[in-house]
């Protein structure tokens, strides 16, 4: 018996900001298997450059700050320049945590929690969406949301306070930024298959 999934995105090119380690890499693993090309793009190129080395022809890497418009803009340039397409955007991308409760934490902290979750997720959808549509195949647009939502979870989560915000404003804006495609939902790693 054969795997349905194994080529579920066959030709597809998927761009995962925030690919160079842990659920990100685990998702351009399983987009790879699946038939997809990936763009690995990350804050920190040299882990992302090795994912891609690891997965072969099928992956690539680059740079890119989701907080900065011009890099957003140059990670999905260059998806569409190394495989003339783009099919998806995974929006993965997350500034590193504290353990800092909203009475301790700094505000440059919760500015930059804010910017890699809400603003990146912004901008690499003002780029990806306009290339995504041209394709005549369903397409998709995810942000990867935690479990630990409030929308999913009534206990108190185990991440610092400058995280859960951005959590729950994905999902909305997502699905209107991606008006035009056939599909936008957020996913949660837990659900990932």
């Amino acid at each position: 018996m054969t795997d349905p999934a194994k080529n579920r995105l066959q030709d597809s090119v998927i761009l995962i900001a925030g690919a160079a380690s842990g659920i990100g890499a685990a998702i351009a693993r399983r987009c790879v298997a699946e038939g997809a090309k990936v763009v690995c793009a990350d804050y920190d190129l040299e882990p992302a450059t090795k994912l891609a080395e690891a997965l072969g022809p099928s992956a690539a890497a680059c740079r890119c700050d989701v907080t900065k418009i011009d890099s957003a803009r140059s990670a999905v340039h260059f998806a569409e320049q190394k495989f003339g397409r783009l099919d998806g955007l995974v929006h993965n991308a997350a500034a590193p945590s504290t353990s800092a409760t909203v009475v301790d934490l700094d505000e440059s902290a919760w500015r930059h929690e804010i910017d890699v979750g809400l603003t990146g997720a912004f901008l690499m959808s003002k780029f990806a969406v306009p290339l995504i549509s041209r394709w005549p195949m369903p397409a998709s647009a995810l942000p990867i949301c935690s479990t630990a939502s409030p929308s999913r979870t009534r206990s108190p989560p185990p991440r610092p306070s400058c995280y859960l915000p951005t959590l729950p404003s994905l999902p909305d804006p997502t699905c209107s930024w991606t008006a035009a495609m056939r599909r936008a939902e957020p996913v949660f790693p837990k659900e990932f298959p």
